[in-house]
């Protein structure tokens, strides 16, 4: 059971995350449409529209750091005049094309349908032992 809730194969976190991500936007008055987000935490995205990316990034980031996920976050806005995704916080001059986010969302897709497709074996194996007729010679299993 412990594989299932490892960084790797954490689904139960991208939510929470995106929960508090609109909870402090909302309450900074720059959320304007709820995070959409895909993924197990370790390779999740978040996306969602805010009134000032600049103010919202300001917002965000020290409740990143403060869960310890400011290290392998990015805060990006989308560039219209260049049609790519340009880093905010950290300030590091970062910026992706479609391709490059189009991708990470594919890994995240995969690492999704990976672990749906662990998870009906394990339900799969779970309820083959639940319909096993029991022996009343083999005690508990």
């Amino acid at each position: 059971m412990t594989e299932l809730v490892m960084p790797e194969k954490n689904f139960i976190a991208t939510p929470i995350l995106a929960g508090l991500l609109d909870a402090v936007l909302e309450s900074a008055g720059a959320l304007v449409s709820p995070t959409q987000f895909v993924g197990p935490f370790n390779h999740s995205i978040y996306m969602c529209d805010v009134h000032d990316i600049t103010a919202a990034a300001k917002t965000l980031w020290p409740v990143l750091e403060k869960h310890c996920l400011a290290a392998g976050a990015k805060i990006l806005r989308f560039d219209e005049k260049e049609g790519i995704w340009r880093c905010v916080l950290p300030s590091c001059g970062d910026f992706y094309a479609w391709d490059d986010l189009i991708q990470k969302m594919r890994t995240a897709e995969d690492l999704t349908t990976a672990s749906m497709a662990q998870a009906n074996v394990v339900a799969q194996l779970l309820i083959a032992k639940m319909r096993k007729p029991k022996n009343p010679d083999e005690g508990p299993n």
